[in-house]
């Protein structure tokens, strides 16, 4: 970088800064924050770069790139930041269930706020914040069970419940789906029949483990963390697909199986509930325009590995028990 090119001028909650990288003259749109991760992070500032310019393209030339909202993952957030966040989408609770106002309109007036406070975070990143504080809600509520005693609670349990519980998401049971539907005179509740078949998202053996004691998960390696933001980007949920039948563990002879092989029939029992969960609450973002496609697949793809993870541990138990025998 040369220090004698940068130039900076305000545009709104964005600045626009020159670079020298390699050997080109690169005119960036960015927020502070992003700037200044690139003026004092190296590696950053490699890869932020790399990103926009492409190797085939090395002769001298000056670049424009405007990318307001990249990087988003690489913020901090405070404390201060996030009851920020959690108090402005509680005061536009109203709004956010009101169908005719566009979700992204209200992100704005609350990154406005956040600029207004010194913080100036984009709009994607407050977003994408919030979304993930809703994950790691239902994965508390769902996991409660196996919450070691002692562990430090998240902060944000209770803010949450009273957010989500007047919010009109999509409420999932062991087989139905209930949407909450309310107006001003009354609130109305439709059911709706799942295709998912009851057996595979709970065990009918209420005797079942329900933690395994031998192999651990990744979801039971996220909860020896300390810091719940650390599984804030939901990557602890499972899916199943691509995965036919045969994998899945008829409860009816899980009093034959021996107990490693019980508590690996809860966990693919336990993965399918969190998919179908998890999954309908990205789809449901994606639908109101707050993620692009290739976030979806990345979380996907993400949720297939741990699946296949399970498996091959699932795998390895059984052929040493057979070449054992």
């Amino acid at each position: 970088m040369n220090d004698e090119k940068n130039q900076t001028m305000e545009i709104e909650d964005l600045t626009i800064e020159k670079y020298e990288w390699g050997n080109k003259i690169l005119t960036v749109r960015e927020n502070k924050i992003i700037h200044k991760k690139l003026q004092s992070d190296p590696d950053f500032a490699s890869r932020y770069f790399s990103k926009f310019v492409g190797p085939e393209n090395d002769n001298n030339e000056e670049s424009k790139i405007s990318s307001e909202e990249e990087f988003c993952e690489d913020l901090v957030w405070s404390y201060d930041a996030v009851k920020l966040l959690v108090n402005e989408y509680q005061n536009r609770l109203h709004r956010f269930n009101n169908p005719k106002i566009k979700n992204n309109r209200l992100w704005k007036e609350i990154a406005e706020v956040f600029k207004k406070q010194n913080k100036p975070y984009p709009v994607r990143a407050i977003s994408r914040k919030f979304f993930n504080m809703k994950t790691t809600y239902y994965k508390i509520t769902k996991n409660k069970r196996r919450i070691k005693v002692g562990r430090r609670p998240w902060p944000w349990i209770k803010a949450m419940e009273e957010i989500l519980k007047k919010d009109n998401s999509a409420n999932l049971t062991n087989d139905k789906i209930t949407v909450a539907e309310k107006s001003d005179n009354n609130e109305n509740t439709t059911t709706v029949e799942s295709t998912v078949e009851p057996n595979k998202l709970s065990s009918n053996n209420p005797t079942d483990p329900i933690e395994s004691t031998n192999n651990s998960s990744s979801e039971g390696n996220a909860e020896n963390k300390d810091d719940w933001e650390m599984i804030d980007d939901t990557s602890n949920f499972s899916s199943s697909l691509g995965i036919s039948s045969d994998h899945d563990f008829n409860s009816s002879n899980s009093q034959n199986l021996p107990k490693d092989i019980s508590d690996y029939k809860t966990k693919m029992l336990d993965l399918k509930t969190e998919e179908v969960k998890i999954l309908k609450l990205i789809h449901k973002d994606v639908d109101d325009d707050r993620y692009s496609k290739m976030e979806v697949v990345s979380e996907l793809t993400t949720a297939i590995k741990e699946h296949n993870v399970i498996l091959k541990e699932l795998i390895d138990v059984l052929k040493e028990r057979l070449l054992n025998k």
